[in-house]
């Protein structure tokens, strides 16, 4: 009997779903054409949600937007991790697990992303901090960007895998020591952070009522 209890716990204790691990080989990665991404910057695994896109539309203080699933929790440190040189020059190299019992709608098959942000480091995030309006950043996923498989530059697809599967997500551009077959402009943080709807609200009202006082001034 106690041996059935025993069983029962375990079965009860156990996730549905086994965490995955991603290794991760990517590069160039670079804030602009001109400009380097800064060592340290964090880098986070987005999921599309089931719907095949990824949302560019983030306001300030989102990660995500949209049906986007954010993967990297402050929670699980493993699952988000520096931008580093270690793959080759402006190349990452980075072992990230994803902790599947906080995602029970997780889907085998969902379309990963992997996201940059230049103006936030590793520790930042950890410690909370989101992104402002001005900052940038950069999303890749092969289908995102047109390619005609989930998988150019070899390795695995671009997806969720099986649970407790370790699978390769290989990204590399044309500019990239070893070669790759994506445009160098793809590894850019080339979409930027809009103000909050609330913020907008409050300019434009302050702008229609400066342009009210000028023309009142004129009148006068």
């Amino acid at each position: 009997m106690k041996k059935i209890l025993a069983l029962l716990f375990l079965v009860i204790a156990t996730p549905a779903f086994a965490d995955f691990t991603i290794i991760l080989d990517a590069g160039k990665l670079r804030l602009s054409a001109a400009t380097p991404m800064p060592l340290g910057s964090v880098l986070v695994l987005v999921a599309a949600g089931g719907d095949g896109s990824f949302s560019n539309s983030l306001s300030a203080g989102q990660y995500v937007s949209g049906n986007d699933v954010l993967l990297s929790l402050t929670t699980a440190p493993n699952s988000f991790k520096p931008f580093n040189n270690s793959g080759g020059t402006d190349e990452t190299f980075n072992t990230i697990t994803i902790n599947t019992a906080s995602f029970p709608g997780l889907a085998v098959g969902d379309l990963l992303a992997l996201r940059w942000f230049p103006q936030i480091s590793q520790t930042q995030f950890q410690s909370g901090t989101t992104p402002a309006a001005g900052n940038n950043f950069g999303t890749y996923n092969p289908l995102f960007w047109g390619n005609p498989n989930n998988a150019p530059d070899g390795g695995n697809t671009w997806s969720v895998p099986s649970p407790g599967a370790t699978v390769n997500l290989n990204f590399f551009t044309i500019d990239s020591d070893f070669g790759g077959t994506q445009a160098p402009a793809t590894g850019y943080a080339q979409f930027s952070i809009i103000p909050e709807p609330s913020t907008w609200a409050l300019l434009s009202c302050g702008l229609i009522g400066a342009f009210g006082l000028r023309l009142r001034k004129k009148r006068a």
